[in-house]
């Protein structure tokens, strides 16, 4: 939300809220929240509504998950985009780079990729030939191109480069 600029009347929170842990959290503006029972008439309810463990494992991640962190990330996914986008200029094959803050994906297409229309057009055979050549490299992504990529806090600067060395080679096999 704060990268686009959204400031929601309701937003709805999962499994990062606590840190992996089932839990779930609706918050928005005042005027609107107030209508969730007890005090208005919407009523909600949840199977882990409390749950200690989920609670904790919130507290944790609100620990961990601060401003810092998430400008690390954005950091690691530019790094991995201009990897990658370096890698496929080198080789001269048609591709589109998808991707905002650590969420990324590559289409093999001369044509912009911007819903899945237009993903459905890109080269899914050579896709999958990739995925299959990343995988026997040591690197696992989503098997499909209609889903997205993710880095972690826990993917160092190595994880990146060696997954890049992979790209490149999954890439020449194309």
């Amino acid at each position: 939300q704060e990268h686009y600029g959204i400031v929601p009347d309701l937003v709805t929170f999962g499994k990062i809220l606590g840190g992996g842990f089932p839990i779930g959290a609706i918050a928005g503006k005042k005027e609107y929240v107030e209508q969730f029972a007890p005090n208005g008439s919407i009523y909600q309810a949840g199977t882990f509504s409390g749950n200690p463990m989920s609670i904790n494992g919130g507290i944790a991640a609100f620990k961990v998950l601060d401003d810092e962190f998430y400008r690390n990330l954005h950091d690691k996914g530019e790094y991995l985009r201009n990897g990658m986008s370096n890698i496929l200029e080198d080789l001269k094959l048609d591709f589109q780079i998808n991707g905002v803050e650590s969420m990324t994906q590559v289409y093999f297409t001369e044509n912009e990729v911007y819903d899945y229309e237009t993903a459905k057009l890109s080269d899914t055979k050579g896709f999958l030939k990739y995925f299959h050549t990343l995988l026997e490299n040591g690197v696992f992504i989503a098997p499909s191109q209609f889903e997205c990529c993710f880095l972690s806090g826990k993917h160092s600067k190595e994880d990146i480069d060696k997954t890049l060395e992979a790209m490149e080679i999954a890439l020449k096999n194309l």
